[in-house]
């Protein structure tokens, strides 16, 4: 999907959006997934650049037919982010970017029980209002325990914790989320109480919240 929009009035405004997915079979046991999501605006009464929102994911997911216990997920993501103009962020970046690295792995104990971790790290630039690009680097792990209730129907509580190498902080909390599986999506209603996403490309911190998840599910 290719998209691009003028906007002329108080503000000349240019957009574009590129929007591309890809999907194929390495073998029974590989799948291969990208994608990339581009998005820059421009602002033509000054020339320069109102808001960007560009990533790029390719993930490697793991599978094995004799052994469907076992699911496995690696993921690279290239970000690169800019608020619109006269706009900041919950933690007030202006701008950032960076690459993250991610392994998700979930194995099923028994027919009731699975058991999940997540290991991720990012390493990148981020930018505040007035002052120069800073290099940063973080890093997350989280488990997961889940109880099935049916085939369709999973609980799942996670322990996360997020690790900020250059400012010596760190961030820890629960999740809570009850997850049900229809033909090709599935849905999770939850609750974030560590208040940090998993996905080291978001940043942001405040998430301790509700939420609604819907994701297509990989055959």
């Amino acid at each position: 999907r290719i998209e691009q929009r003028e906007d002329r009035g108080q503000q000349n405004m240019d957009t574009y959006l590129v929007d591309l997915d890809i999907k194929g079979r390495i073998n029974d046991d590989f799948t291969i997934i990208g994608s990339i999501d581009l998005g820059e605006s421009e602002n033509l009464d000054n020339d320069t650049l109102a808001a960007r929102n560009n990533r790029f994911d390719l993930s490697l997911a793991y599978r094995p037919v004799l052994s469907d216990r076992l699911n496995l997920i690696s993921k690279y993501s290239w970000v690169d982010y800019k608020q619109p103009d006269n706009q900041l962020g919950d933690i007030g970046f202006e701008r950032h970017k960076g690459h993250v690295l991610a392994t998700d792995v979930l194995y099923d104990l028994s027919t009731q029980w699975r058991l999940g971790a997540k290991l991720a790290a990012r390493y990148g630039e981020e930018k505040m209002p007035e002052l120069p690009w800073a290099k940063t680097a973080r890093w997350l792990g989280a488990t997961r325990l889940g109880y099935r209730f049916n085939a369709d129907a999973t609980l799942f509580v996670e322990y996360r914790m997020l690790k900020d190498l250059q400012a010596d902080d760190q961030q820890e909390g629960s999740v809570i989320e009850l997850v049900r599986r229809f033909e090709k999506i599935e849905v999770g209603i939850g609750f974030n109480h560590a208040g940090f996403s998993d996905d080291l490309g978001i940043m942001d911190y405040t998430e301790q919240r509700g939420y609604l998840r819907i994701t297509g599910v990989l055959q």
